[in-house]
């Protein structure tokens, strides 16, 4: 898929936290044989954080995930991510966000599941947004098998930062 993604501008997907979206995926993701998992509303895993975090993609999109989805017992979006063409664009926004007094929550650093780059910043309303570049893609033929990490220290950057207050603080749905 030479074309993959279109060259239109920010490919986006989304962070859910939702319990009945979260427990779905968990009760027939984690240890259904390929088949199965390979037929669940067209998704494929991709990776997973213990039983807290499932990255899917919704094939044949070969980019690392199109969902994040994870557990809580409230609904919330927990953040929306843009995608990006060049990682100078990452350092490029990171530096006119904070010329324009938007809030920086968290970054710049690097997804260990995804190998991107990203930063988080707050909208308007609070929402966080994620700036991120240089996703993992997966070939439709033989892509490798999901992982598993442990929830600990760096599982969400190898840099080890820290979200600042304010990270995903907005988002509740419902």
């Amino acid at each position: 898929m030479s074309s993959w993604p279109p060259n239109y501008g920010p490919d986006s997907y989304s962070e859910i936290v939702c319990p009945r979206a979260a427990a779905l995926i968990a009760k027939f993701m984690p240890a259904a044989p390929p088949p199965t998992t390979a037929i669940f509303l067209n998704f494929r895993q991709s990776d997973r954080i213990d039983d807290a975090v499932v990255h899917i993609r919704c094939f044949p999109n070969p980019l690392h995930h199109t969902f994040g989805l994870g557990a809580t017992d409230k609904p919330t979006l927990n953040h929306l991510t843009f995608n990006v063409h060049h990682i100078d664009d990452i350092g490029r926004a990171k530096v006119r966000m904070e010329e324009a007094g938007v809030p920086v929550v968290y970054g710049p650093g690097r997804h260990p599941q995804s190998g991107s780059i990203f930063f988080y910043f707050l909208d308007p309303d609070g929402l966080t947004i994620e700036y991120s570049q240089g996703m993992e893609e997966f070939p439709e033929d033989n892509p490798r098998p999901p992982r598993r990490f442990p929830l600990e220290g760096g599982v969400f950057d190898y840099w080890n930062g820290k979200p600042k207050p304010g990270f995903t603080a907005v988002g509740a749905i419902g």
